[in-house]
């Protein structure tokens, strides 16, 4: 019944969920280290989502909460767990059961979210599968406490439970009630007219590489560009001298593949195209790459590489070029972020009337959970423009509008950001204009980031 109602959970990978059983029943074992390897990933993520959020997904609890009720929910079954007798068939039935009901969650999602095969770690689990499975961990909970009074167990789950309620209708009313800030409204025509992202490329994962989201209903068209040795002009001893560019829709397909801009066969219209946005010229025969593609509301992704292996830094330019009701509404890039002229900068101009809320978002400890090696462990976001001012965080949690930046990653669609984690966000309302988005290693440090940009409706 359900083989008959699937719909693949992503667009632009294989999904084959008969091929993923065999692969599972050739290699058991195999399949196991990788589900221990996803909850070591993710464990902390889907606990939270386990014990929950309220509204829509939009309003968490305090971060010290959900440790708290981890260590108080695991203090009644060792008190409760007094009066066992031993342990016998049934609750190891029980435990057999619950244990096999985690590996089938995991199976399921590996089938219905990751290629045949895969061992990237496994996507599409929720905190909220493993409901149906806690009971089975409560009745199957082992004796360890021999000797505990009877009062015990009730009296800490009655303090828990009020602790819950408490901490929900603090939760409720600082997020609808209190007095932070709402979220920015978005009035006039105000739009993204370019975005360009600047930051080191090296070889296989830590190439560049940008997500774009185009919205509403119609053709966009876009002039996309891979600056590399036009740096050196600027002092950028290190510049990726030969970029590559390669332009994907969801599926995976390449719509445009460039290595040099000036082999292009609408070379003119790039030149034009670029003047027309006020982009600095190309040299006839720099070996900077760029494309020009009309594409309609959907997501694609851009890639950039160094032709042969090479690394270095690199420049790339997203600019709109016409529409016909369609729109910019999410530009992500994924790179390395190092120290000095190594640090990830992301420019965006903001064309139109009116002003333009946006999401802004810096992303490190939460790629670990997709399997990102090496991601950065505390990004700082700054957003800066002469007379604007300056919007500075570093872990978004600490901030007075988390609850409003989560509100505006649910809105847009964006994942959730780890609660207690280390990314950093922000949210902003600017005029028309040009600004600058800089994401560095706190104290120095350095490795992958995603840099983030959303335009709230």
């Amino acid at each position: 019944m359900a083989a008959a109602l699937f719909v693949p959970g992503k667009g632009d990978i294989l999904i084959d969920p008969a091929s993923q059983g065999r692969h599972i029943a050739e290699a058991p074992l195999a399949f196991i280290a990788l589900v221990a390897h996803t909850i070591r990933l993710q464990y902390s993520y889907n606990f939270q989502w386990m014990v929950g959020t309220l509204g829509w997904g939009d309003t968490p609890m305090p971060g010290w909460f959900y440790t708290a009720f981890g260590c108080g929910a695991l203090g009644c079954l060792l008190l409760e767990s007094g009066g066992s007798s031993g342990l016998g068939w049934r609750p190891r039935s029980l435990m057999i059961a619950a244990a096999a009901c985690v590996l089938l969650i995991y199976a399921a999602q590996y089938a219905l979210w990751n290629p045949p095969g895969s061992s990237e770690p496994i996507d599409g689990v929720e905190g909220r599968y493993f409901l149906p499975v806690a009971p089975l961990v409560i009745f199957a909970f082992p004796p360890m406490l021999r000797r505990s009074s009877r009062l015990f167990a009730p009296a800490l789950a009655g303090i828990l439970a009020v602790l819950c309620a408490v901490t929900c209708l603090w939760a409720v009313m600082a997020r609808y009630y209190g007095a932070a800030p709402g979220l920015p409204s978005t009035s006039g025509t105000a739009r993204l007219a370019s975005v360009s992202t600047r930051c080191a490329v090296g070889t296989k994962e830590n190439i560049l590489v940008t997500g774009i989201v185009v919205g509403g209903h119609g053709l966009e068209r876009l002039l996309i560009r891979a600056i590399g040795s036009g740096l050196g002009k600027r002092g950028f001893s290190n510049a990726l001298l030969r970029p590559s560019l390669s332009v994907l829709n969801a599926n995976g397909i390449v719509l445009a593949r460039n290595t040099g801009w000036g082999t292009n066969p609408d070379a003119a219209q790039i030149s034009a195209a670029s003047a027309g946005a006020g982009a600095p010229a190309l040299p006839p025969n720099s070996a900077d790459s760029a494309v020009i593609v009309n594409v309609p509301e959907g997501k694609y992704s851009v890639e950039i590489a160094g032709a042969d292996g090479t690394t270095g830094i690199v420049e790339e330019e997203i600019h709109e070029i016409s529409c016909s009701g369609t729109r910019l509404a999410n530009v992500s890039s994924r790179g390395f972020v190092g120290t000095g002229d190594n640090v990830m900068t992301v420019g965006l101009v903001v064309g139109g009337t009116g002003a333009e809320s946006l999401l802004c978002r810096a992303d490190g400890p939460s790629l670990a959970r997709f399997g990102v090696i090496g991601a950065l462990a505390r990004p700082t976001l700054e957003l800066v423009q002469g007379h604007f001012g300056k919007l500075t965080n570093t872990g978004w949690a600490s901030s007075p509008a988390r609850a409003d930046i989560s509100a505006a990653a649910s809105l847009v669609g964006a994942f959730p950001l780890d609660l207690a984690g280390a990314d950093s966000a922000g949210l902003v309302s600017v005029p028309p204009g040009a600004y600058t988005m800089r994401i560095s290693g706190a104290g120095g440090s350095a490795g992958v980031a995603l840099a983030e940009i959303y335009e709230l409706p």
